[in-house]
């Protein structure tokens, strides 16, 4: 099958939910990520002649159309169209961009409506329900899946204007609750693409039934450091009736061992309580226990590597041998843990035709 007919770029409106044109756009690289982080980009040669500027103008507006992507007919993401756009004279060639849909809650806050007590879950659903319209119901109709049974306060002050986003990660940040991303889903009621707000529990990882493996099913592998490691964690809350409560938490154990003193202070916006504020540190200080670790997976694509169908938050088994990781005295993978499923990356009409990046990463417990 032509690449062509493989993919296709549909662009709607945002207001309307209507298809506006069908572009064959190039160099084309789009991704979903945790937390509405996945992005587009393409290029649109203008001077050839399958376009015209009034066609394309009116297809890739910023901020109001949405480009749909379907591969073999199947719907696999949609973004809406963002600045940047930029355009060269020298190659005439416009470049796009596109955001994942709920990336527009980092434009919008939450109205002042005092303190609220929820499970997580609802908080979420509430807080993208606040500032909603019409159109936003129609993209996004969704919210389900692992939630966690706990429940967390929020004050939502009047001095404050934290924008929506920001809220829905801090609510999903605190221990009982859950991560989450946004996958497509084909709205089947009203036939048009939607996306659904997916949550993936934290308590007991969840597995991806999905091996990623090197030698095998990647062609390669990177890894990725980021520092991690903290031996004292403080924690600042500014409450209504307390005023400015302040607590450290130390780990004595990772100094005993020989780690100097490493701080860092944290806004713990979501605490409700002194005591709430110190689990929340005990949790950021247990967490930062070592490097976190990035490992990016070029995938060879075949007709198994279903990409579209995993679940990100979820843990697929990563294994690898090589001089990094050397195979164990029985043969076996020298690397061989889950780690979460970060983020895919796809590029459909690359120069070895369609790769996919898988991001896995973890943090290390490697310290006392």
């Amino acid at each position: 099958m032509a690449e062509q007919e493989l993919w296709e770029y549909v662009f709607y409106d945002w207001a309307s939910h209507t298809p506006i044109d069908a572009l064959p756009l190039q160099g084309v690289t789009f991704s979903l990520g945790m937390r509405a982080t996945g992005q587009m980009s393409a290029s649109i040669p203008l001077y050839d002649s399958r376009y015209n500027i009034s066609r394309v103008t009116a297809a890739t507006l910023p901020e109001r159309t949405i480009c749909v992507i379907f591969r073999d007919r199947r719907y696999v993401g949609a973004y809406r169209m963002i600045d940047p756009q930029d355009y060269d004279s020298a190659t005439g060639v416009m470049s796009i961009t596109g955001e994942e849909l709920p990336a527009i809650l980092a434009f919008r806050f939450v109205n002042y409506t005092g303190p609220r007590t929820a499970t997580p879950y609802n908080e979420v659903k509430w807080l993208m329900e606040h500032a909603a319209d019409p159109a936003d119901t129609r993209w996004v109709p969704w919210i389900y899946g692992s939630g966690g049974t706990g429940t967390v306060t929020r004050a939502y002050r009047r001095e404050e204007f934290m924008p929506i986003l920001d809220q829905m990660n801090e609510v999903t940040d605190v221990p009982t609750a859950f991560d989450w991303w946004a996958r497509p889903e084909w709205d089947t009621a009203h036939d048009r693409p939607a996306f659904a707000i997916k949550g993936v529990g934290r308590g007991t990882p969840e597995p991806a039934g999905l091996v990623l493996e090197y030698p095998g099913s990647a062609e390669r592998f990177t890894r990725k450091t980021r520092r991690g490691l903290l031996t004292r964690v403080h924690g600042r809350l500014q409450t209504d009736t307390a005023g400015t409560v302040i607590e450290t938490v130390d780990r004595p154990g990772r100094r005993a061992a020989g780690y100097p003193l490493i701080e860092q202070v944290f806004q713990i916006d979501s605490a409700t309580s002194r005591q709430d504020l110190i689990d929340q540190l005990t949790r950021i200080a247990d967490t930062a226990a070592g490097p976190k670790l990035l490992f990016e997976w070029d995938l060879g694509v075949s007709a198994a590597t279903e990409w579209w169908g995993w679940e990100l938050g979820t843990y697929p088994r990563c294994l690898a041998t090589d001089y990094l990781y050397p195979a164990l005295p029985d043969g076996s993978a020298g690397l061989d843990r889950p780690m979460q499923l970060v983020s895919v990356e796809v590029t459909p009409q690359g120069d070895d035709g369609e790769r996919v990046k898988a991001l896995t990463g973890e943090f290390t417990q490697a310290t006392v």
